[in-house]
């Protein structure tokens, strides 16, 4: 069993959980495709981005209110090629697990190592877009955990 915490976008308390090694979601009948070793490791580009955590914030925000780890907003979490940043703390991907579906769409359960507030986590997270209104929203929900939590995409 390992110990999991998330700390995405600053979203607060760690939430924790006991996991078994090596168990990811999938979503049934699709097929799936894991990238392994470290040079091939990345975050999908529709996830990459500056996003506000929906339970935050108010209005709208632009991409250009993220101003770093230190001195940003603590609603906002910057999302890129290999890592993601929130307010004093952040997660490197190790792994991406992602649906095959079209134009490269769909779900995809990801793994992080983060680290915040003196410690150092493993975090396995199923991710996706959902378009409401013109906007995009990014949902996560941790893996055994019921949780979910919205994202809203700075443009």
């Amino acid at each position: 069993m390992r110990k999991v915490v998330s700390r995405i976008a600053g979203a607060g308390l760690p939430l924790l959980a006991l996991m078994p090694v090596g168990t990811l979601a999938e979503v049934p009948g699709r097929p799936t495709a894991w990238t392994a070793g470290p040079a091939k490791i990345e975050i999908p580009a529709r996830f990459r981005g500056v996003w506000a955590f929906v339970a935050q914030r108010t209005g709208e925000c632009r991409a250009s209110d993220w101003k770093g780890v230190a001195a940003s907003d603590d609603s906002l979490v910057e999302i890129g090629p290999k890592s993601l940043k929130a307010f004093e703390s952040g997660c490197d991907v190790n792994g991406v697990k992602r649906s095959e579906g079209p134009a490269g769409e769909g779900p995809a359960t990801m793994s992080f190592t983060c680290s915040g507030e003196g410690s150092t986590e493993t975090v396995r997270e199923t991710w996706d877009i959902v378009r409401h209104k013109g906007d995009e929203l990014l949902i996560t929900s941790q893996i055994g955990k019921p949780r979910i939590v919205a994202y809203m995409r700075c443009r």
